[in-house]
């Protein structure tokens, strides 16, 4: 499985709403609809599909991306506010198999 994944240790990423290729216009990596779902925590959340990222949270909140192209530039946004995210470890995801 290809993920490549980015924390943020902001406080402002609980309420992170889009994730974002900053190079490009061809849509959200993650986009979160309401605010009042909590993010889940990484250890039950699926990986997400290709060229798409999950965000979810374990003690950082973290985004989990899976076989983006090389060179993408991950911006993530809270409630439209930049919050500051860097590639990272990955949490630990159940397994999918």
């Amino acid at each position: 499985m290809n993920l490549s994944c980015f924390s943020s240790s902001d406080p402002a990423a609980v309420n992170a709403n889009l994730v974002y290729d900053e190079d490009t216009e061809s849509g959200d990596l993650w986009s979160r609809s309401s605010q009042d779902v909590p993010l889940p925590l990484c250890s039950s959340s699926s990986p997400p599909p290709d060229s798409r990222c999950l965000v979810c949270w374990d003690r950082n909140t973290f985004a989990v991306c899976r076989s983006l192209t090389d060179g993408v530039q991950i911006m993530m946004e809270a409630v439209g506010e930049q919050v500051k995210i860097s590639k990272s470890g990955c949490p630990e995801l159940p397994s999918d198999g």
